[in-house]
């Protein structure tokens, strides 16, 4: 199961929950949010969630982003 195909098929508003397990290799790591304002959180916890960049890479990415604090 890969993340980032879940975020590029979002709207702005939406939240991606990620079910347990270690998420690694291509389309789980450097993820990006294209500019979209969406939530990805874990279904259940943090600590059963867990996005492995091995090594390579970043878990997510917010390049060229603003981000409104509130």
């Amino acid at each position: 199961m890969r993340i980032q195909p879940g975020i590029l098929a979002t709207v702005n508003g939406d939240t991606i929950l990620i079910a347990n397990g270690v998420y690694t290799g291509s389309g789980n790591k450097n993820l990006a949010f294209v500019g979209k304002v969406i939530t990805v959180m874990s279904a259940n916890s943090a600590e059963s969630s867990v996005i492995d960049c091995e090594h390579d890479g970043r878990g997510v990415s917010f390049d060229g982003v603003s981000f409104g604090w509130r």
